[in-house]
């Protein structure tokens, strides 16, 4: 895993234009009308489609329209950035359709977190894209997003040099140590679906983050347990988790599960990295090389996730 061979896009400017599109499940819409003013009101032009309100069970709308609407913005010149409206689920179902097609000719930053996990993987490896890890329009952008999350938003999209040394309040150390490498994963439960298929999640040499939400203790353990059996943190250089909401009342008692099933890997490993399901999410870039430190509670990003001008 190279990180020097992937492909950065170009700064987010003033006046371009962010699609959103829904690759996954419904959401509300007024809320989502929230997050287009809001991003408006940063200076970029919003595009989408009138069908993205669709719904179709727990899918906004057939696999046929939400890739058409995937396949679109991919491929509009237009289009420099793609936000998602919401998670859920439903990305997973459209990686078969988008081996069907020919890469898109322009890269573009693609934003995305918890089912998105799935896109922003396969943007990596089939794409060599450089991903970014962050909020979605109608629930974090259109209603939770605070000024610290909008503000590491606007950097990671706009600002080339590298992000640096980021050392959160909520960080924690379970096993001491230092480590480089390129960052990878997103959402756990979705790292663990790609197992056994041709777009399972490429970690040897990595740094790899993981982060969930709603996912009971035991069910942690199991996924864990089912990443390591199938030899997912074999040759990983570090680990870094993020809070695992609403695993347990006490974070605690989170902690000492992930020491018991991967304390004995003797890699740094961080616990509490607010990016994905949390209230105010960091926006990080998925792919490049990051420092981590787990014994004093920071990782740093190292490399910028832009092309410079």
């Amino acid at each position: 895993m190279k990180s020097d061979a992937l492909i950065k896009p170009p700064p987010l400017k003033a006046g371009e234009t962010v699609a959103v599109i829904a690759p996954s499940s419904p959401f509300d819409q007024e809320a989502m009308l929230r997050g287009v003013r809001r991003i408006e009101g940063w200076g970029f032009k919003i595009q989408y489609r009138e069908d993205i309100f669709s719904r179709k069970r727990y899918l906004a709308g057939s696999d046929e329209r939400r890739f058409e609407e995937l396949s679109q913005v991919l491929h509009d010149p237009e289009v420099k950035a793609i936000f998602v409206a919401r998670g859920g689920y439903g990305s997973q179902r459209l990686l078969p359709m988008l081996d069907s097609i020919e890469p898109p000719p322009q890269i573009k930053i693609i934003l995305g977190y918890s089912d998105l996990s799935s896109l922003l993987i396969y943007a990596r490896q089939r794409w060599r894209w450089v991903t970014f890890h962050g909020p979605v329009v109608a629930k974090d952008i259109g209603d939770r997003m605070a000024s610290a999350g909008e503000n590491s938003l606007l950097q990671a999209l706009q600002d080339p040099r590298p992000l640096g040394k980021i050392s959160p309040e909520s960080a924690c150390c379970l096993h001491p140590g230092e480590a480089v490498g390129p960052l990878v994963g997103g959402c756990l439960s979705l790292v663990t679906c790609s197992m056994g298929t041709p777009y399972r999640l490429q970690t040897e040499g990595s740094i790899l983050y993981l982060e969930d939400v709603g996912e009971i203790l035991y069910s942690l353990d199991r996924m864990l347990t089912h990443l390591r059996l199938a030899g997912v943190f074999s040759g990983v250089r570090g680990i870094v988790f993020g809070t695992l909401k609403d695993a347990h009342d006490e974070p605690e008692v989170i902690q000492a599960m992930l020491q018991d099933v991967l304390g004995d890997l003797q890699v740094p490993i961080l616990f509490g990295f607010p990016s994905g399901h949390v209230d105010d999410s960091l926006t990080i870039p998925l792919g490049l090389k990051v420092r981590l430190n787990a014994t004093d509670g920071w990782v740093e990003f190292i490399e910028g996730a832009l092309a410079e001008a």
